[in-house]
């Protein structure tokens, strides 16, 4: 048997290279070669596929973190809600580069957790991950972080090992621990409606561990050596290379409980909206502009309008024939089929005897591409309400939170 045909090359981030980011360098992100059934291969080769990439545009940048599938029809994401605070819109990417928007289900705030609803993914149970009980975690079992640190381009696995089930203050370097409390007693303070928040989200137990994480792996799953997540990856301590911290599965469970009861703590309203929505005049200006240069210079526009159909219709088609494909193969297979009728217009444009049919089908294909201008592109967040009536905002939301 050929070694090198059964081993993997993964991407890893071990303690030492988190020392060095957090001393200001950048994060060093390893490509190894794994030959054996190691428990990070494992966890990269299954639980990969089922983590995605999250970013969130906020006024001052963009939030990115990583989550995983979850949900009897495998359509919910886990994160956290530090992911996705504050932003109007949240996009989801798959290990495929397919992109999906996001609505968010609810949250459970003080515990720094959110659930996602993606939209136009096919169903499939089989990509949600399972849980373990995080309570049964015995320091020194393994624990392994899969997510997107420093914006990799791939998902990383790291590994490590259980510590303790404590408040972060008990995990912290005392002299960071300290800083919080000052902190979040100011921010109590400050905002003495958020009091019992904050103090619940300093002193809630979380999973300490010494698996290294980044910024990026926030939301992501931390599993067990059986591949059953036991937290979501939610902080670093600043000072200490070997403690991260989760948030336990147990709270998961519950925020997905309260949810498939229909008790959501709050209500997330959305606008969907198209490129038309977002600037009617534009979008009817450069749509007029192309159809009436495309119909005044046909004889150019038509095999070039085709040309550049078929070239994408070839991205489509390869989506289609990907067994693992998130949106299915009905979806690449429409698009595809709207840019195969555009490259035969091109084609046929090129016959004289077959030119004036050429021109019509390629109108049509160049009609259909303008038409997803008009179609829902976007879900815009406008409100967030607590289903108590309560008027304050989330905890974490509008600059109330640690």
């Amino acid at each position: 048997m050929d070694i090198e045909k059964s081993c993997a090359s993964l991407k890893t981030i071990d303690n030492l290279a988190l020392a060095e980011a957090l001393r200001g360098n950048p994060l060093n992100i390893e490509t190894k070669l794994e030959c054996g059934n190691t428990l990070a291969r494992r966890a990269l080769e299954e639980i990969g596929p089922k983590t995605v990439r999250i970013t969130s545009p906020v006024l001052d940048g963009t939030l990115r973190g990583s989550g995983f599938f979850t949900g009897k029809d495998g359509d919910l994401v886990v994160t956290n809600v530090h992911v996705v605070a504050d932003s109007k819109f949240t996009t989801v990417e798959t290990n495929t580069g397919e992109r999906f928007r996001a609505k968010i289900v609810d949250i459970d705030d003080t515990n720094d957790l959110a659930v996602l609803k993606i939209e136009g993914i096919k169903k499939d149970p089989k990509r949600s991950l399972n849980f373990a009980d995080d309570n049964e975690l015995k320091s020194g079992d393994p624990t392994l972080a899969v997510g997107y640190p420093a914006n990799s381009p791939v998902a990383v696995v790291s590994d490590g090992s259980f510590i303790a089930k404590l408040p972060q203050v008990m995990l912290l370097q005392p002299t960071i621990a300290g800083n919080m409390i000052r902190k979040t007693a100011a921010f109590q303070i400050a905002n003495p409606a958020f009091s019992a928040d904050a103090e619940k989200y300093l002193f809630s137990p979380l999973v300490g561990m010494d698996t290294p994480l980044w910024h990026g792996n926030s939301g992501g799953p931390v599993v067990n050596e059986f591949n059953r997540v036991v937290g979501v990856a939610t902080a670093i301590d600043p000072s200490n290379p070997y403690m991260t911290m989760a948030q336990p599965s147990s709270n998961v469970k519950e925020l997905l409980e309260r949810i498939a009861k229909k008790e959501q703590k709050f209500e997330f309203a959305y606008e969907d909206q198209s490129a038309y929505d977002r600037n009617r005049s534009k979008v009817l200006g450069e749509s007029a502009a192309v159809v009436v240069v495309s119909g005044l210079l046909r004889r150019i526009a038509a095999p070039v309008l085709g040309g550049l159909a078929g070239y994408q219709s070839i991205e489509n088609l390869r989506m289609a024939a990907e067994p693992n494909s998130f949106a299915g193969r009905g979806h690449y297979l429409a698009a595809a089929g709207e840019q195969l009728l555009g490259l035969a217009g091109g084609v046929m444009s090129l016959v004289p005897r077959t030119r004036t049919v050429g021109y019509g089908l390629a109108g049509a294909g160049l009609l259909l591409d303008l038409s997803h201008n008009f179609r829902t592109d976007t879900s815009l967040l406008k409100e967030v309400t607590r289903t108590s009536g309560e008027k304050r905002v989330p905890f974490g939301w509008g600059g109330y939170g640690l």
